[in-house]
């Protein structure tokens, strides 16, 4: 996934402006809209898809706005993935911090399962980084390589106009701020005000790290699709059960340095193997699929826990995921005959 080098910002705003660029693009900016709360939402049982036809318009000003906003200033900067992961970040900070603030309330159901484990300082620090991390990666991230790997053309080009993005920036804060103002919660506003200190940060340090990190290769080829996806597999499952298994014994601080070591040594892996020869799209798509096949993998445990329709919900997101892996497969066997 490290190979999208943006247009450098002053070619960007020579083009960006052209109608016909616009209107090309404007499938794949709705695509990402709507795409980012199924993936973060809908495919994790977060929130059933029975509730979409009444509160899919919230997920969408909410997850879509986000991913938009991310994306756009993302390309305007000349910027690429790391400059989305610390956005992703200080998104996940902005929804669990300020909006619904599940990072404070002890009262909240999504971290009862936690009991006392992690609590310090007025927040859960294992609910924190596991929810910074989702954000970032699969609420962000995952949905906006899924529509350049549909839109390959459009990659380097923004996807909305400047008059939507700013539609998509004043949906996404209203929704935050209607959260702030009526849903009331027992969170010292000390919290959020730190809160909008930690995403002011990030949001400084998006704008100046590099479009690509500089990692050597190492030797040998780029490793195979499927070894990307089964590390990728692994690194979500360890990630999560350091969450819903409450650090599997280890205290909160041991739970929260897995994650972190985990999220860091995969991305390294990662990076030095996208630098290899034979690094292609069917490795880019197997980040995704490794890392997104985690929630489809879980989906009978989620139904069983009560979210009705979720294992129908697995099945048919993981027969996408697997169709679109065997045309990604087919497309790359086509086109090496094509050259011999």
């Amino acid at each position: 996934m490290n190979a999208w080098p943006p247009a450098p910002a002053p070619a960007f705003r020579r083009q960006w402006l052209q109608p016909a660029i616009l209107r090309r693009s404007l499938g794949a900016g709705m695509a990402l809209y709507i795409l980012s709360p199924v993936v973060a939402e809908l495919c994790s049982g977060s929130t059933p898809w029975f509730f979409y036809p009444i509160w899919g318009w919230v997920l969408m000003l909410m997850y879509g706005g986000g991913a938009i906003l991310i994306r756009e200033y993302t390309l305007r900067w000349g910027k690429g993935w790391p400059t989305i992961f610390a956005l992703g970040v200080a998104y996940g900070i902005a929804e669990e911090g300020i909006a619904v603030r599940t990072f404070f309330d002890r009262t909240a159901p999504v971290v009862q399962p936690l009991g006392d484990y992690g609590w310090a300082g007025g927040t859960n620090w294992v609910w924190d980084v596991h929810l910074s991390l989702y954000h970032a990666i699969i609420s962000i991230a995952i949905p906006i390589f899924l529509v350049m790997l549909a839109y390959p053309a459009r990659r380097n080009e923004p996807w909305v106009s400047s008059r939507w993005l700013k539609k998509a920036a004043i949906g996404y804060v209203g929704i935050h701020a209607l959260f702030l103002v009526g849903w009331q919660r027992p969170v010292d506003g000390g919290l959020i005000l730190a809160s909008l200190a930690v995403i002011a940060a990030l949001i400084w340090l998006a704008r100046r790290l590099p479009a690509t990190l500089e990692l050597p290769a190492g030797a040998g080829p780029a490793p195979t699709p499927r070894r990307v996806a089964i590390v990728a597999f692994a690194a979500t499952f360890a990630v999560f059960w350091m969450d819903w298994g409450r650090g599997l014994g280890l205290p909160a601080a041991g739970a929260v340095a897995v994650m972190l070591i985990v999220t860091a040594l995969t991305g390294w892996w990662l990076v030095r193997g996208s630098r290899r020869p034979g690094w292609g799209d069917r490795q880019r798509y197997a980040v995704a699929a490794g890392i997104f096949f985690f929630l489809p993998a879980v989906s009978p445990f989620i139904e069983l826990s009560g979210v009705r329709g979720q294992l129908i919900v697995g099945i048919v997101t993981g027969y996408l995921i697997r169709r679109t892996w065997r045309r990604l497969r087919e497309r790359e066997a086509a086109a090496t005959a094509g050259a011999a």
